[in-house]
């Protein structure tokens, strides 16, 4: 049998289809697994070599049938009758909240323009962007202590401009 990625998912194609179609019980389903299947072959492949493609391929089917799984569970509700709707209470923040929060982020926007550049962008990066201090230590060349240090003082230079609500 050939090397070539390619060439092994074809070999296994029918095979792999006739068990899709078995669990899934939807031909057109099946199929657009298949393509998914492939696809995630090829990118697995031409990262390295595949010992027992058969096998790694009926796995991959398993797992993606598993993530299927999961994702319609995910996406079951449950019937409510519209009355029971009304009286449900809503969270959503008010006008007066939402200018609130706005005079909050633009004073919060200022405190921060007075650090120093590095002391931003680690800010943003930390609290903005969810970058582990370790991320980004790497990203910035640094220490994971000097990021720790540049947040603590832009979150002391935060406390002290922004006024307690």
């Amino acid at each position: 049998m050939s090397s070539d990625p390619q060439s092994i998912f074809i070999a296994h194609r029918r095979e792999l289809l006739a068990w899709l179609t078995y669990r899934v019980h939807d031909m057109h389903v099946a199929q657009d697994m298949l393509q998914e299947l492939f696809l995630r072959f090829i990118e697995v492949t031409a990262v390295a070599p595949v010992q027992d493609a058969r096998a790694y391929l009926f796995q991959m089917a398993r797992n993606m049938l598993i993530d299927m799984a999961r994702q319609q569970e995910a996406r079951k509700t449950a019937a409510v009758a519209p009355e029971e709707l009304v009286h449900i209470k809503d969270t959503a923040p008010g006008p007066d909240q939402s200018l609130a929060g706005r005079q909050r982020l633009l004073q919060l926007a200022e405190a921060l323009q007075e650090l120093p550049p590095l002391t931003q962008d680690i800010f943003m990066r930390v609290r903005v962007q969810e970058q582990s201090y370790q991320q980004v230590a790497n990203a910035l060349d640094i220490s994971t202590s000097s990021v720790q240090k540049h947040l603590a003082r832009a979150l002391a230079h935060a406390m002290a401009r922004l006024p307690l609500h």
